[in-house]
Parts: structure tokens; C-alpha cells; sequence
């Protein structure tokens, strides 16, 4: 001082750590451990001084959460082709598929092996960034095919598996649920269930029963059974007219005959087929209660 004296002035100093600071591109306080550190004393802008950040596209602080989408799935059938499964995680992970029923699962894809209530559950395990995602389960029906009825003998069947409803005449058979029964004369559908999956009913069977009374069948004859244009019915001179005449195809659908003709009596009678295209049909006569079919070919 001005005195010759020495004056004495406190300082403080601070003295800064060198560090290693990283990227922090999403600004979230937390480094990218993946960027390559830059060794300062003092702070750098967009840089801090950790490398905790596990995912440096977004704010985080340890794993993150992931939500798995799944859209619906339709029911289909069994003779569908495979179907592909939609679903997606926000983390963007890729989804992996499981299933239960009867389906099998290639990758996103689903291809139906059977009749049944299919589940089909998405999962994403997660990784070092996200934690697995709550899985979610879709389910659906693999229905089965639209059942054909087949005619063995006296009995209708589908030759398929599951709980069968019959109708004859519209009218629900409540007591047939097999898959066979015996018929009577009617028109019959089915419908298929199985595992509460349910096929469409169906196509309408027109079932003509053979070999009634023995005495009709004996005694009535149609002829010629490959014909063209005519078709000749010959009954006993004694049996009385003959109540109806009518034609069918094998699918059932029933003909008007153009013209019947009484040629000797009541007991030959002709009938004109002119307007029936080529094919095979049948023939059903009745009687007094009695009935006769027989089937014929018109070329």
C-alpha cells in the first residue's frame, strides 16, 4: 500500500474436473453412450457429462413401456386361404405370433386346418430400450365348409364331424343332430357346428323315396329310360287313373310336363318331354297313396 506495506486480497478459485461429455440429442439430460465423448473441463452445448440415455430418439428414463395393436380378425372358413395377421408395437418392434385351434402360424401368416374358435395372441418381448408389451389375444371362427348332403340309400348325411341341425320342409328336426338320418319324402337342409362355429346351411335336397308299396312298383312301368322326346308310363288296365305325374331333376327343382296324353284307357299313358333340356331326371308317380319313381335319361 501507499504505506509500504504489503495489502493481502482473498480469491476464489474454482477449479473444474476434465470430463467426458456426450451427445444429448434429444436433450433429456441424458448422453448417448453410443456417441464418442469430448473431453472438457467446462460444459459444451448439446452435450452433457453422463451416458445414461437408453434411447437418444426420445425422452427416457430406463426401459421404456411398448403398446401392442391387433386388429380385429374376421371368421372365415375351413376352405379359406391363409389370412395375414396385422398387428404392430409402437416401440416398432416386430411382433411375434402364436396360436391355439385349429390354424397354423407361418410368420404373419394363418392358414385354417379345421373347424373351430381359433386364438391367436401377439407378444413383443422388448429389448435393452423397451420393456415387453401385455400380449394381446384375438379370436375368431374357422367355420365349417357349407355342408352337401349326400343321399346313402334311405339315408341323408353330410359325412362331416360336428353337431348337426336338419330341416325338412323348413321346419327345424329338433331331435337329428347327427350327421346321418333317415329320410322320408321332403325337401332337406343342414347347417354345422362346431365349437360354436357355424357353417352356412345348406343347399336345398329334394329327396324322392324308391320302393314303396311292391304292388305299384311291380305293375307300373316307364319307358323307353333313354329317350328323346316322349316317355310312355304303363299301369294295370284295373288300377284305376293314375292321381299325379311329376318331374324332377337330380337337384330336386320339379318340372311341369308339357302335355300328358291318355293313349289307351287309363292305363298307358304318354308324356311329352320336349321342353326338358338333356340330362338325367326323375320320375314320381302316385296312385291311391302309393308312390313309383324312376329315374330316366332325356338326350
Amino acid at each position: 500500500n501507499g504505506d509500504g506495506g504489503i495489502s493481502t486480497v482473498d480469491l476464489a478459485v474454482t477449479v473444474n474436473d476434465l470430463l467426458s461429455w456426450y451427445i444429448d440429442s434429444d436433450g433429456d439430460g441424458l448422453g448417448d453412450p453410443n456417441s464418442t465423448p469430448v473431453m472438457s473441463c467446462d460444459p459444451i452445448s448439446g452435450r452433457v457429462s453422463n451416458s445414461d440415455d437408453c434411447n437418444d430418439d426420445g425422452d427416457c428414463m430406463g426401459a421404456l413401456d411398448q403398446v401392442i395393436t391387433f386388429n380385429s380378425i374376421d371368421d372365415i372358413t375351413v376352405s379359406s386361404n391363409a389370412i395375414t395377421l396385422m398387428a404392430s408395437s409402437d416401440s416398432g418392434l416386430p411382433i411375434v405370433f402364436s396360436v391355439t385351434g385349429p390354424a397354423t402360424i407361418d410368420g404373419v401368416m394363418l392358414t385354417p386346418t379345421g373347424a373351430g374358435t381359433v386364438m391367436v395372441t401377439a407378444n413383443q418381448a422388448g429389448n435393452n430400450n423397451f420393456n415387453a408389451a401385455s400380449p394381446v389375444v384375438r379370436s375368431f371362427c374357422v367355420n365349417p365348409d357349407k355342408p352337401p348332403i349326400v343321399i346313402l340309400e334311405s339315408e341323408l348325411t353330410t359325412q362331416q364331424d360336428g353337431i348337426h341341425t336338419w330341416f325338412k320342409d323348413g321346419v327345424n328336426l329338433n331331435n337329428q343332430m347327427t350327421n346321418s338320418i333317415q329320410a322320408e319324402e321332403g325337401i332337406y337342409e343342414v347347417q354345422i357346428t362346431v365349437d360354436g362355429c357355424t357353417s352356412e346351411v345348406s343347399d336345398q335336397l329334394q329327396f324322392l323315396v324308391t320302393g314303396f308299396d311292391e304292388g305299384i312298383n311291380e305293375s307300373v312301368r316307364v319307358y323307353p329310360t333313354i329317350t328323346r322326346d316322349w316317355i310312355i308310363i304303363s299301369s294295370p288296365k284295373n288300377g284305376g287313373r293314375l292321381d299325379t305325374i311329376t318331374i324332377y331333376d337330380l337337384a330336386g327343382t320339379k318340372y311341369a310336363h308339357k302335355a300328358w296324353t291318355v293313349m289307351a284307357g287309363n292305363h298307358l299313358n304318354k308324356i311329352n318331354l320336349t321342353h326338358l333340356q338333356s340330362g338325367v331326371y326323375i320320375i314320381k308317380i302316385t296312385q291311391k297313396n302309393k308312390i313309383f319313381t324312376q329315374r330316366f335319361i332325356k338326350i
